[in-house]
């Protein structure tokens, strides 16, 4: 509960309705603190979830709430206490969204970790859905991310999605080479 007064307490600061005594030596400076100050809170839950301890239906709202973050540490610390609960479909809805507003690398190599654990055929379809187009005219780093690591989403049923893709992408860019690479360790 303490850390959960924590959360609303940072919102309040987050909308400038409570004084947080966040720093304000530059624009900047009180936006990061804040930030740091979510992520660690954050941080403290997953232990909570890790120990069993806590009512995990709220930490699940919690997580898909900050997975959405504009700040990419409190995503991070979103996603590591997604990944101590149960895979769900509101999960991926959140995730998609909160992909979405980012072009973080390691956002993206965290997210598709969680993705293989959503399994049913719904939530393949929106996460393939997600990907691919991420593939085509997503962010620089976010693609090339996807390309890497698409390995453990690719199956019987959307191979040929990716195959198909492979071909519509720049043939030498980074991301079509590799996306052809991980197609290739599949068959």
């Amino acid at each position: 509960a303490e850390l959960l007064a924590e959360l609303d307490k940072l919102k309040q600061c987050g909308v400038g309705k409570l004084d947080c005594n966040l720093p304000d030596t530059d624009p900047r400076s009180a936006e990061l603190e804040l930030g740091q100050r979510f992520a660690k809170t954050l941080d403290r839950l997953t232990l909570l979830s890790q120990a069993g301890i806590g009512d995990k239906q709220k930490f699940d709202q919690i997580a898909r709430e900050y997975v959405s973050h504009p700040d990419g540490h409190v995503q991070e610390a979103a996603l590591e206490l997604m990944a101590t609960l149960e895979p769900n479909p509101q999960q991926v809805t959140a995730l998609i969204q909160g992909l979405s507003n980012t072009h973080d690398a390691q956002i993206y190599r965290m997210a598709l970790m969680e993705f293989s654990r959503h399994q049913e055929p719904a939530q393949q379809a929106a996460i393939d859905s997600f990907l691919q187009e991420t593939l085509k005219t997503g962010g620089h780093f976010a693609s090339q991310e996807i390309a890497k690591q698409i390995l453990p989403h690719l199956n019987q049923n959307n191979i040929e999605q990716y195959r198909t893709l492979a071909n519509e992408l720049p043939p030498n860019s980074r991301k079509a080479q590799d996306l052809r690479a991980n197609i290739e360790e599949y068959d």
